[in-house]
């Protein structure tokens, strides 16, 4: 996995950070430029942050970031360990979309249940 700068002071950002370690900037992943950005202004948390600490960028306009956006059911969180399980998949799930982005392969959403060009996760 690529490493990445801090937006801010340049300090190493692994791909999991949500803060740079360096200076304390919040950041968040941007999958439309490969890059950390720092959070606020127009580079909003993705919904998931605190659910699943999502620490990508919601989509412009959007409520969840590109990746979040392709879940189609998530796990029963009353369940003793499975936001902790969650809290994995989505890293992995972080993984994989990074790098179908990176290989130039498209990344969208299934719009409905007869839809086979997108993709979805439950």
């Amino acid at each position: 996995m690529k490493l990445f700068d801090c937006p801010h002071c340049g300090h190493r950002l692994y791909f999991e950070n949500a803060q740079c370690l360096n200076c304390s900037s919040l950041v968040l992943y941007d999958p439309e430029r490969a890059c950390f950005v720092l959070s606020g202004g127009d580079a909003v948390p993705c919904g998931n942050a605190d659910e699943c600490a999502c620490n990508w960028r919601a989509e412009p306009g959007r409520i969840f970031c590109r990746a979040c956006a392709l879940n189609q059911l998530i796990p029963d969180l009353s369940v003793e360990g499975n936001r902790r399980r969650w809290i994995r998949v989505e890293a992995a799930k972080k993984r994989a979309v990074y790098s179908l982005l990176a290989f130039g392969l498209p990344v969208a959403p299934k719009v409905g249940p007869q839809d086979e060009a997108g993709l979805a996760f439950d």
